[in-house]
């Protein structure tokens, strides 16, 4: 492997990925047009080392896809929308409140946008502990907490554990 790839390389990955689900209230007019008043939603993580991905039922506005990148335990986290079906559009309480198109195709209760949240930053942390687990000294094995080189400064690896 040539030796400007070596920095993206994972030197040994550990894959998993974890499933998580909630549940909420449907809105009134969902309610009548499933003819139940409750929905369960399905929230996945998936993880190749240091990267998340985060599978979401519907189409998350900017705010929530950021409130769960913000809590993320991965050095990067992306969202992938209508990942566990389609529930449409997923939206704060103060989209909520605005109105509009968004607002409109929410199925479920407003308060519950944060459940939603909360199951995807759960499944992350609980993912994150299974694939780097504590040793026994109270060390966290996690890759970006190991050394990281740094290769913002001239010459790319000057100065960093990786310098040849």
């Amino acid at each position: 492997m040539g030796r400007c790839y070596e920095r993206f390389a994972i030197q040994k990955p550990r894959v998993g990925g974890m499933i998580r689900s909630f549940e909420s209230r449907l809105r009134k007019r969902w309610r009548d047009f499933y003819g139940c008043d409750t929905a369960t939603f399905d929230v996945q993580a998936v993880a190749i080392g240091d990267v998340c991905f985060v599978g979401v039922p519907g189409e998350v506005v900017c705010e929530l896809g950021l409130e769960i990148k913000w809590n993320s335990p991965f050095a990067r986290t992306f969202i992938a929308y209508l990942a566990t079906g389609y529930h449409g559009y997923m939206t704060p309480m103060n989209l909520m409140a605005a109105g509009g198109y968004e607002a409109q195709s929410h199925r479920y209760a407003s308060a519950d946008t944060l459940k939603m949240v909360k199951t995807a930053q759960d499944a992350m942390v609980e993912l994150r502990r299974h694939l780097y687990p504590e040793d026994d000294g109270g060390d966290d094995p996690y890759p970006d907490n190991q050394h990281p080189p740094i290769v913002n400064m001239p010459g790319m690896y000057k100065g960093s554990k990786w310098s040849h």
